[in-house]
């Protein structure tokens, strides 16, 4: 990844990211002007190359685009920012025969979707008033349909509060993240569903949410609505500061559900309904020289006899 915010010395920012793993490579450039005309409203245009080999799955998807955007302002905390995009989303590598139906119907190179869309968040995390508590608000709304081959509307929303105690060594954390798909026209795609991956901890990846047990290969299929809610709090070990070390402990609880097309491998119908799973565990926190890493080991305490549970993780973790 290479990330610059003073762009010739002109305060553009310039980020261009190449990364691959088991499961996923993306390619996607970003150049922002911070003040487009001479104001203050930041120009953004972007372009990405996304592809996945989903493990333990059958079928492979690949999206690329770009998108345009205009952020600015709108209060001391609050900032609207303005965009359209357009992508083509594609199935890819589908065993019919083993693959539900569901995601068989998928298959192919994709519609194009042509999409407008706003964000519009509320932050005072970084507050100099209060500097021990602040929260986040976060609405997105996307409208496909002007133009392109897909007709949807689509909505996340976060919400997040922070206190810090004992001259801000701890931090306690709670958050709320909900979504919803509404199609205008036809069914949502297994691209465009959610699948909780990157909100909710214990569970592997595509590994909770509605499936076709009747099918060979019980692929996750995703959901239209998900909700997570997210407890958690960061704390000292006690060991010397220099080993870069810190403690914490989480709680999740959420679900994903909700499919306009019920039938699966068989003609059987497919559980679609909302049932919540819950996740708990602690995580090592660890500051080095290649940037700071979690440490996740968790447990599934609520779960489905066909979710797949995933006791530990590492990732890369970025903490306000």
């Amino acid at each position: 990844t290479f990330s610059e915010t003073n762009w010739l010395g002109r305060g553009q920012r310039l980020d261009f990211s190449l990364s691959t793993g088991t499961t996923s490579r993306d390619t996607s450039i970003y150049f922002e002007e911070p003040a487009f005309l001479g104001r203050d409203v930041a120009l953004g245009v972007g372009a990405f190359y996304r592809t996945t080999d989903n493990l333990g799955a059958l079928y492979d998807t690949r999206r690329v685009g770009t998108e345009f955007s205009l952020g600015f302002p709108v209060s001391e905390f609050g900032r609207l920012d303005v965009r359209y995009g357009l992508s083509k989303d594609s199935v890819l590598n589908v065993d019919a025969v083993n693959t539900s139906p569901l995601i068989v119907a998928d298959t192919g190179k994709g519609p194009i979707t042509s999409a407008f869309g706003l964000t519009y968040a509320v932050d005072t995390r970084r507050s100099l008033v209060n500097p021990n508590f602040g929260y986040l608000f976060r609405v997105n709304a996307d409208l496909a349909g002007l133009g392109g081959d897909r007709r949807y509307f689509r909505t996340t929303a976060l919400g997040s509060v922070e206190q810090r105690l004992a001259n801000q060594d701890i931090t306690l954390r709670a958050e709320l993240e909900a979504g919803a798909l509404f199609m205008q026209r036809g069914n949502s795609r297994v691209t465009e569903r959610f699948f909780l991956n990157d909100e909710m901890r214990g569970f592997a990846f595509n590994g909770l949410g509605p499936r076709d047990v009747d099918a060979v290969n019980r692929d996750a299929l995703g959901g239209n609505y998900f909700a997570v809610a997210r407890l958690e709090a960061d704390f000292p070990l006690g060991l010397p500061e220099e080993y870069g070390l810190s403690g914490g402990v989480f709680m999740d609880v959420g679900s994903v559900w909700g499919l306009n097309d019920k039938v699966g491998a068989g003609g059987n119908i497919v559980d679609d309904s909302r049932r919540w799973r819950a996740s708990a565990g602690v995580s090592l926190f660890w500051d080095t020289p290649i940037g700071p890493l979690r440490f996740n080991f968790s447990r599934a305490l609520r779960k489905e006899s066909y979710d797949k549970p995933q006791n530990f993780d590492l990732i890369i973790s970025t903490r306000f």
